[in-house]
């Protein structure tokens, strides 16, 4: 099933206040305004982009495509450094592997940022707060984030939309302030969050969004066409990274909370529980009403399917992933360990 999008622009205006800086610009409400005259190829503004996984991708690509038309001048590319891999070799970042790809200047310190001399800052899910001063360029800093805000700020939207069961989600196009994600709005897209959603499959759609929005979006900023709405206080919540702790499953919750928590923890950390003292990671659920369950944690076959009992309703893992093995259905899993007739989840 295909989620359906739609978009939400925020209420553009022609003029910009005439103060120096964008920043100081939106802050003022009372200064005189005066319509910003688009850059042309000559003086295009010259753009750092920060960015670190998959859905920063996008974005990256997005301003590749600005760039190829003159609107801006990309100078400059900042990502986290390559985290260690397997067997000791270090493992790139998704934003460095397309940097290097369309050719642009990898760097994976903030120093660089401030010797690329930019006018503009850009950045989709970096994973650090941008010091104060490096915001204080000519157009300041714009940010391309993963939720609807002032819902789910912090590190981890997707995961936090998808364990709190929101039927729907968006990236917002924020302008920079000194804050984590507090700053005013620019625009927003919005998605329906699919029952076959999972994190993963949600920082795609919601990377492809991004892009789209901030390919759209930022020729208008720079003309000074867009307004800069604050953030209402009082809807805002915030997201945190799942840790390999809080992705095991408890039984004597819901199926729906269990079932919620696979889809969140893909592909990192992955949900698990424990079968004979051995982690047993799942990477694919679902939640049945097929039986009546009797005590949470009981581990049964029911039919061709492998059940376990919940507080509520029955949770059937699809796909796990024994201790030191690959992934393999459940039933196959099953098969092999032998359930005995009071199996028991986790053991």
């Amino acid at each position: 099933m295909r989620s359906s999008t739609s978009s939400i622009t925020l209420t553009a205006s022609s003029t910009s206040t005439g103060c120096p800086r964008w920043i100081s610009c939106a802050a003022s409400r009372t200064s005189s305004k005066r319509k910003r005259r688009p850059p042309s190829a000559k003086s295009a503004p010259r753009v750092v982009f920060l960015g670190t996984p998959l859905f920063a991708t996008y974005s990256l690509r997005a301003l590749a495509r600005l760039a190829a038309r003159g609107v801006i001048d990309i100078a400059a590319v900042i990502t986290r450094a390559d985290k260690p891999g397997s067997r000791g070799r270090a493992s790139p970042r998704p934003v460095a592997d397309v940097a290097r790809e369309l050719g642009l200047p990898v760097h994976s310190d903030l120093p660089a940022a401030r010797g690329a001399a930019p006018d503009l800052l850009v950045w989709a899910a970096y994973g650090r707060k941008i010091p104060p001063d490096l915001l204080a360029v000519r157009y300041g800093g714009v940010n391309v984030h993963a939720s609807l805000l002032p819902r789910w700020r912090g590190p981890a939207p997707i995961q936090a939309a998808i364990l709190a069961g929101d039927e729907e989600t968006g990236v917002t196009l924020m302008q920079a302030d000194a804050g984590i994600d507090t700053g005013p709005l620019l625009a927003s897209r919005r998605t329906a969050i699919s029952p076959y959603d999972d994190a993963m499959s949600l920082e795609i759609r919601l990377g492809e969004l991004g892009a789209d929005l901030l390919e759209e979006a930022l020729p208008k900023y720079l003309a000074g066409e867009l307004s800069a709405v604050p953030q209402d206080e009082s809807r805002a919540t915030w997201s945190h990274r799942l840790t390999t702790a809080e992705s095991v499953l408890d039984f004597t919750k819901p199926a729906r909370a269990n079932w919620r928590l696979v889809r969140a923890a893909v592909p990192r950390p992955v949900a698990r529980t424990f079968w004979r003292g051995e982690p047993l990671l799942v990477w694919h659920a679902r939640v049945s009403d097929k039986a009546e369950p009797r005590e949470p944690g009981r581990l049964w076959l029911c039919g061709d399917e492998v059940c376990v009992d919940t507080a509520e309703r029955l949770f059937i893992p699809q796909m796990v992933q024994p201790a030191g093995k690959r992934k393999m259905s459940a039933p196959d899993w099953a098969r092999g360990a032998r359930l005995e007739d009071r199996a028991h989840l986790p053991s």
